[in-house]
């Protein structure tokens, strides 16, 4: 889960600390709140992490009594000298945890997939629509190829669909976002093997352009055979 389970666990135990009525309350709120809302978006939290970010602040909230409870006895239990090693211990772990995010992020390069998303910009163009099956729902096309485009449904959301109102044709959803676009982006290959329907009906268009991490099928020029 996007808070962790050692926290939530530890936020969960908080309950037992707090004694101010409001202070409950409070928190009773928050964590009957979030599972109120995580049973209205059944299927949004099981498939997106993102819809676990509003429990990251309840979580956090939830430690502060906890972590005044530690506060009060180390500083019953620490005197002189021992404080100012209690103080080291919780700078070098704060040190730590912030040198790994550090290292994450050192860990890959991503200025070339930057240079990727430009260059797609530039191959769509401005005065044609396009249709895209992409990464983040085209945030990075808009972002580094200053470009909005028109986002297939991952597998994921068409299952969503399936479940609600029963499956839909794929003629007709294909039918339905490609319009009079021109072109269809991938950029997601592994979601493009999830839909075969939509791998063989792209099989029948003429590749406009082609580079290492995407393709764009032109859809005004389809196969002949």
């Amino acid at each position: 889960m996007a808070a962790g389970g050692l926290f939530i666990m530890l936020g969960l135990l908080s309950f037992f600390l707090v004694k101010e009525k409001q202070m409950r309350g409070l928190m009773i709120g928050l964590w009957g709140g979030y599972l109120l809302y995580g049973m209205f978006f059944d299927y949004h939290v099981a498939t997106h992490d993102y819809y676990h970010l509003p429990f990251i602040p309840i979580v956090a909230l939830s430690l502060g009594p906890l972590g005044g409870w530690v506060a009060a006895h180390w500083s019953e239990a620490t005197q002189g000298y021992g404080r100012g090693v209690v103080i080291l211990i919780l700078l070098y772990g704060l040190f730590s945890a912030v040198w790994d995010v550090r290292n994450q992020l050192k860990a890959v390069d991503y200025r070339p997939d930057a240079a990727m998303w430009v260059e797609i910009g530039q191959k769509l163009g401005y005065e044609k629509g396009a249709i895209a099956l992409t990464q983040d729902y085209g945030s990075r096309l808009e972002y580094w190829g200053w470009r909005s485009v028109t986002i297939w449904p991952s597998a994921s959301d068409l299952n969503y669909v399936e479940l609600r109102s029963g499956r839909a044709s794929f003629d007709k959803l294909f039918e339905k976002y490609s319009g009079k676009r021109a072109f269809f982006l991938v950029t997601d290959f592994d979601e493009l093997k999830r839909q075969p329907e939509l791998r063989a009906k792209l099989n029948g268009y003429s590749i406009y352009a082609q580079a290492d991490g995407y393709v764009i099928y032109n859809l005004q020029q389809p196969l002949v055979h």
